[in-house]
Parts: C-alpha cells; structure tokens; sequence
C-alpha cells in the first residue's frame, strides 16, 4: 500500500491497484475565504486521472471543496464516493449533490463495506458533531482517518480494543475563532495560545493511546491566514515537532511520520518499508507561499472592499429579523451578545441582544453589559444574506468576525450561544 500525503486532510491510497483519494481541499482558500491551505501541493488536475474510490467525512468546506471538485477532472463526479449518514445533516447530501457528486455510497455509524474484493472500508460518525472517521484495511495493512472527528474517549478505546491499527491520521490542532481572533491582552492571548496547544495536543495523545497503531501521522491541520489575518499565524499554527516529541515519549507508537505535500510511504503487511519524506522544515516558510497566492488574495481583499459598502442599515435590519425570529428559542440562562456591524467607512450600527428577550437596534455605542462582542464587517453580512457562504454563519468561524469578552475561559454557555447561532435564517429574505 502507497499512501501520498496530499495536503490537510487529503491522502491518495494506492492499494490493490486501486487509487482512493480523501477530503479534496486541493486549491484555493475555505471557510468564508478566509484560510489557505499551507503547506499546498504542486499537482496540476491531470495527476489524479484514474481515482477509483472517493471519501468525504464531513460537509465542512476544507473537505468538501467546491472550488477543489470542479478543478478536479471531471470524471471524478461519477466515481463512488463514500460519505457518512448522519442522523439529521440534509444539508451534507444535499450539497454532495449540488457538486454534482453522482454516486454516493452512504454508510452508517459502524457500518462496513467491501468495494472491490481486496478492499475493506468501515465507517464511524460522530453524530452530535457531523463529523465522521474511516478504517482502510487492504493488503493485510488498516489505515485509520480521524479526520475532524472528536472521538470519545469511549469510542477510540473501542476502535482500539475491536481492530489492529497499523497507522492513524489523526488531527492534532482544535480549529475555531478562539483565541486569535478574540481581542485580549497580550498576556491573555499568550495564555490562551498555550492552552489551547495543550489541550489540543494531549487530545489527540489520548486518541492515538487508546488507537494503538504502530506508525502516527499528523494532518488535518495544514492551513494559514493571509491579509488582516496574517497575525493569526503565529496563534493558531500547528507544532507537528512538537507533537511528534510528545506522542513518541508518551505512547507505543513506534514512529510519527511529519509529511509534506507529495512526500509518501508504503506499507507492506503492516510494517513500514520504505519512507520518501522531506525532512524540511517547510512550516516556516509561509512568506513564500504567501507570494504563490498573492494574486488571488488581492482578488478577493478586492471584491470584500467593493461589497463593504452601502446600505449599511437596511442589511443591519434583515439581520435584526433574522435574530429576532430566532430569540425565543433560546431556553438557557442568560447571556448577552453586543454585535457592532461597520462598513469600509467605518460606519457602525449596533445590536443589543439579551438572548431570548430584549433585541434593540441601536446607532450609537452603549454601555450595555455583555457577555460576547462580536465584530462583523458589512460584506460578511451580505454574503450571509444571498447565501453565498457554503455553511451559512458556521463559513465564518474560521476568522470571518472578531470578538471580545472579559475572561479567556471558553464556558459551556457560549458554546452553547455559537451552536444556537448556526440556526440563524435568511431564507426569508
């Protein structure tokens, strides 16, 4: 078996004469625009001819990349595609089919199924998160890809106890907008940059402990921020040295691998025999890529200045509607969201918002006591409003806004404040 490192959590698998190829984020930014694949790979279209099996996890865009499927050769539209079958995520199908992906196999939590006589797929979904995970088994070698998915400590153990992992790819950074882009004290974001490389990392351990597999590689993580957001970098990047130290100290795992677009090995019988890796450091070399990409960032920080202007209130009082046919849903304690909505000339509208009571629209800043200020430029709003972010206000949670609160602690009620926000609804507009 021949596993190619792609890029973040795209792999192509050789095995059996077959190609298998994973969560296509291949060029271009995700997320609302706002992050880039880094390190990239250098493949034009035409290397992957001949893909016989596709797999998706999850409907997030840095693995379900439209840009990425339409850059793609054609055929791969036809090819079957292995996705999972969440409980109540229409939305995943209903974009898979939106791309165009006609041949999608659906499996279920646990389920398993033979493609081709040597080749033995097994699916493991995450329900509450939309997320799932895959178990490759051919040529008497497994592969596991945790992708996304924030296993239990119930279910890795599981995996673990129920099949012999010969190597894990597993996710080593947490995403989100906290803390780089969240404005504190220097102090507090130092604190808060730590902790959340800490927690993230030790995570992943406990995963990789519980899995058990010989060999361990790091991805899912290879992204970065260009423009305003280029501070970002230096606060949310993944330390894959770093991880590699820790798991090989703390685990059984015989090896981390760190691979770079188009490093790869191959595995026979589950042992590792022959290594085609890089050993350049090439997370340090953001400013080159950086110029690889200018073009089309400026493209974009183009279009956002063109949209960031105009009729600044009458958006400001969809997105008002929009909230206040959302507020009564809110059932838990209180929590109060200060939301400032400004424009290219600097000009500012504000909501007040006590969840699941008050709502005022306002035109001056106030004194209002609040538990979250979020920042959000008009042409986010915009692009909210036509539906022109793939996710809707999840696109955004990459960078697409700014916040403020007053401690560095993330409570169980502003999660619960950003997973109620998700249900926000334009459709009536």
């Amino acid at each position: 078996m021949k596993i190619e490192y792609i890029n973040h959590a795209s792999l192509l698998i050789t095995t059996c004469g077959k190609k298998i190829l994973t969560d296509p984020w291949l060029i271009g930014p995700s997320w609302a625009q706002n992050e880039w694949l880094f390190p990239q790979n250098n493949h034009e279209p035409e290397y992957f001819n001949n893909i016989d099996y596709l797999y998706i996890s999850h409907g997030h865009e840095d693995h379900l990349h439209k840009e990425s499927i339409d850059w793609l050769p054609n055929y791969i539209k036809k090819i079957p595609l292995i996705i999972p079958l969440f409980d109540s995520a229409d939305y995943f199908v209903d974009t898979i089919k939106e791309y165009g992906l006609e041949n999608y196999i659906m499996l279920k939590n646990n389920e398993s199924i033979n493609l081709d006589s040597n080749i033995f797929f097994k699916m493991f979904i995450n329900q509450s998160d939309h997320d799932s995970s895959l178990l490759i088994e051919s040529e008497e070698t497994s592969v596991f890809l945790q992708t996304d998915n924030l296993l239990s400590n119930e279910e890795s153990l599981k995996i673990g106890d129920n099949h012999k992992i010969d190597i894990c790819f597993t996710i080593t950074c947490l995403t989100g907008p906290f803390p780089g882009f969240y404005n504190m004290s220097k102090s507090n974001m130092m604190k808060a940059v730590e902790m959340k490389k800490k927690n993230s990392q030790n995570f992943s351990l406990n995963i990789v402990k519980n899995i058990n597999p010989k060999y361990v590689v790091p991805y899912a993580s290879d992204i970065c921020y260009f423009g305003e957001d280029f501070y970002a970098n230096e606060l949310h990047r993944d330390d894959k040295q770093m991880y590699k130290k820790l798991v090989e100290q703390k685990s059984n795992v015989k090896e981390v691998l760190i691979m770079n677009p188009h490093d790869s090995i191959i595995i026979e019988k589950g042992n590792l025999i022959e290594k085609n890796i890089s050993l350049k450091n090439v997370q340090n070399n953001i400013g080159y890529h950086y110029f690889r990409n200018k073009d089309y960032v400026e493209k974009i920080q183009s279009i956002r200045a063109k949209d960031n202007i105009g009729n600044l209130e009458k958006y400001v009082k969809i997105f008002y509607n929009s909230l206040s046919a959302l507020n009564n849903t809110w059932n838990l304690d209180n929590f109060n969201v200060f939301w400032e909505i400004k424009d290219s000339k600097q000009i500012k509208i504000f909501l007040e918002h006590s969840l699941g009571k008050e709502l005022n629209l306002i035109y001056k800043e106030s004194d209002f006591d609040y538990d979250l200020k979020i920042n959000l430029d008009l042409y986010r709003l915009k692009h909210l409003i036509y539906n022109k972010y793939e996710m809707g206000f999840l696109s955004l949670w990459n960078g697409g806004f700014k916040c403020e609160r007053n401690s560095i602690e993330y409570t169980a009620l502003e999660k619960n404040f950003w997973d109620w926000i998700l249900s926000l609804n334009f459709n009536f507009y």
